[in-house]
């Protein structure tokens, strides 16, 4: 790198490092609960293997050979996906700031901004909330590159191949990937729709591929382990599954997960239509409005290709990587293509999504660490009924869950946000166990939930106030398995 991008990237990490100093200092997901309480190998197999993810599964063997600390595995993994991330950052703008004739140094920080935008945008608070986001950035970092050898360089094998890789470090960066290469062939194509089609559809097609890969290996690896597979679809579903899509799409668009105010999301998506509209007719170039239209159109319904198959962790975030995008795209491509580069009001009102993309993280990042006080709170006030239910003589050392289809089980009252990262860990079956052994240094196991255990949940009125009961040696739970 050149000294500028030297002076960028540090500055982008700096920005990042203080966004998400939450989460560096130390977090718990409901995966973090998982890990401590089943170990590294276990959840290397079954929460990655078997969820197609085998470059984590290397990590986390990694992790397990050097006996690492569990705070440290977190801590470490999000600081280098954060690293990682700000690369991406840099070289997303170097492949941009190319397409303009002799930027100005305020024309380039304007691109900067919203490079940090597209990559760093509201949905990826939850990518970050995973120790998985290490392999989140490797995957975002990849995929940029192997589109780069899609469009621009026509070297179609190697973009294959870092397709490949990039879904194998994480499978559900589809709707980036298929993005990244229309927006780089927008600028690199400008009128000629022909080709811009042509890369779209073999993005498309590069994709399935990768799927089709790592559809195998989930099956290969499930059989070798003797695990269930949990998140194949089946082509039966797929009409079923394009009715769901089409009833969340406008569902998602007003929520966005969760994670960024819909009304807000929706304001700015109008701003950039009727902004781009305007510049199309001073500029006299529709292809303006037409290129701002179709980026938002490809980034937000790119979301939903991977749901045709499966229906697994819909709605959710990181899945929904590309909707988060969509803002600073349209503002990216209005700067670009737009004559009048120091048009006060465009600046303005990006400058204001930028500030207010940033205030939301740190909002998010603070909820999260909010709810594992709760979170240890709560299993404080369990141990000491525990400990006074024990004082008869019984050793509750075992766990049973009571499935609760209601999801208002899986957050608390003080948390208004219910989106993945305020789930509440003891409202979730996955995590429930390891939340309460990891706060009380116990060592339960879950047991599986007998007709007696369901009976006397159903009649017995004793219940503490987290809705548990203690029953013999046994802490029965309500969770939902999401």
């Amino acid at each position: 790198m050149n000294k500028q991008n030297i002076i960028f990237f540090v500055v982008i990490l700096m920005i990042s490092t203080c966004v998400f100093w939450g989460f560096i200092q130390g977090h718990y997901s409901t995966d973090d609960y998982n890990i401590m309480n089943i170990g590294y190998n276990e959840y290397s197999i079954r929460n990655n293997l078997r969820e197609g993810r085998p470059i984590m599964y290397f990590i986390d063997q990694i992790a397990l050979k050097f006996s690492i600390d569990y705070n440290v595995f977190i801590s470490t993994t999000v600081c280098l996906a954060i690293i990682i991330t700000s690369l991406t950052v840099i070289v997303f703008y170097n492949i941009v700031i190319k397409y303009l004739n002799n930027p100005s140094i305020f024309n380039k920080i304007i691109i900067l901004l919203c490079s940090y935008t597209i990559i760093f945008n509201f949905m990826y608070v939850e990518n970050l909330y995973y120790v998985e986001s290490i392999v989140m950035s490797m995957a975002l970092l990849i995929y940029l590159i192997s589109a780069v050898n899609l469009v621009e360089k026509k070297n179609y094998k190697v973009a294959i191949i870092l397709a490949i890789v990039a879904n194998f470090c994480y499978n559900g960066f589809q709707c980036y990937y298929i993005t990244v290469v229309f927006l780089i062939s927008i600028l690199s194509n400008g009128k000629d729709y022909k080709n811009i089609i042509k890369d779209f559809f073999t993005a498309g097609g590069i994709i399935v591929f990768s799927v089709v890969l790592n559809l195998i290996q989930i099956k290969i690896c499930g059989n070798y382990f003797n695990i269930p597979i949990r998140r194949l679809g089946n082509t039966k579903s797929i009409t079923s599954n394009i009715l769901y899509i089409i009833y969340g799409i406008p569902l998602m668009v007003l929520t966005t997960a969760n994670l960024f105010p819909g009304f807000l999301y929706l304001i700015f998506i109008l701003y950039l239509i009727m902004i781009s509209i305007l510049c199309s007719n001073i500029n006299n170039d529709l292809q303006i409005t037409v290129k701002v239209f179709l980026s938002i159109l490809v980034s937000i319904l790119s979301c939903f290709c991977i749901f045709l198959f499966t229906l697994s962790s819909f709605g959710t975030g990181r899945l929904m990587y590309g909707l988060g995008m969509t803002i600073g795209m349209g503002f990216l491509i209005l700067f670009m293509y737009n004559k009048n580069k120091h048009s006060t009001l465009i600046v303005l009102i990006f400058l204001i999504y930028f500030a207010i993309n940033i205030a939301n993280s740190i909002y998010m990042v603070n909820l999260s660490k909010k709810v594992n006080y709760l979170e240890k709170n709560e299993v404080e006030n369990i141990e000491k009924e525990l400990a006074e239910y024990e004082e008869n003589n019984i050793n509750v050392n075992k766990i049973a869950y009571i499935y609760n289809s209601k999801k208002p089980v899986n957050h608390y009252k003080e948390i208004k946000n219910k989106s993945c990262i305020t789930d509440r860990a003891l409202g979730c079956e996955w995590a429930c166990c390891g939340t309460i052994n990891f706060y009380t240094n116990r060592n339960m196991k879950v047991i599986p939930t007998t007709e007696e255990i369901l009976k006397e949940y159903k009649t017995n009125n004793n219940k503490l106030t987290n809705g548990m009961l203690i029953y013999k040696d046994v802490l029965i739970c309500p969770v939902s398995t999401w």
